[in-house]
């Protein structure tokens, strides 16, 4: 189990773009409407025409309802644990307030607990907020890691700084992030690395 898999939370284990933009944004905003599938910026505040604040409070508050609790977990990535979990370590690696990590935590565990015994977060700045700055951005978290890793996100900037910091880098497809394989493909990936070879 030399290999070891690092999980980002949010539009990776689970679809929360998604779900907060049908359940909460859409509901309260019906015209016009923004399509999922057109989001090509993530965060997307500038495309609801928001800004930033408004969104990210927005976002916090759905992290501590039920909504969010009763995610279902992305059934790919449980397909994939299924069969392949065992050959490898895993941690989950969000970037979140510090408000809502431990909501994303216990629906991490509740979900993903047999394969992922780590939680880990890098706290989002929130207004008025002062925290001990430990990392700045991920690859400064899986440099700390000290091994071979590879992250599996959503995010390009994260992904380059994985890269940065000596991980290998799996892009999670989403609208937002030009990522061109498929979830299959992804996962066919991650499959190759786990067993020693290389993804092509």
């Amino acid at each position: 189990m030399s290999r070891i898999v690092v999980w980002d939370v949010d539009d990776v284990l689970n679809d929360l773009m998604r779900v907060w933009l049908d359940n909460v944004w859409t509901p309260a905003h019906p015209a016009p409407v923004v399509p999922y599938d057109d989001l090509r910026e993530n965060p997307p505040h500038a495309l609801l025409g928001i800004t930033s604040g408004e969104y990210l409070s927005s976002l916090d508050e759905f992290r501590l309802s039920i909504g969010y609790a009763q995610q279902v977990p992305n059934p790919d990535i449980l397909a994939w644990l299924q069969d392949h979990g065992g050959r490898c370590r895993h941690i989950a690696l969000t970037a979140t307030a510090l408000r809502t990590a431990p909501t994303a935590a216990a629906w991490v565990l509740r979900h993903f607990g047999r394969w992922i015994r780590e939680f880990a977060f890098i706290p989002a700045p929130r207004p008025g907020e002062v925290l001990p700055t430990y990392d700045l951005d991920k690859g400064a978290w899986l440099a700390r890691l000290g091994t071979s890793a590879v992250l599996v996100d959503d995010s390009p900037q994260n992904l380059t700084a994985a890269t940065a910091a000596g991980a290998v880098a799996l892009c999670w497809p989403r609208p937002w992030n030009g990522c061109r394989a498929s979830v299959a493909e992804t996962l066919q990936a991650l499959t190759r690395l786990v067993d020693g070879r290389e993804a092509q």
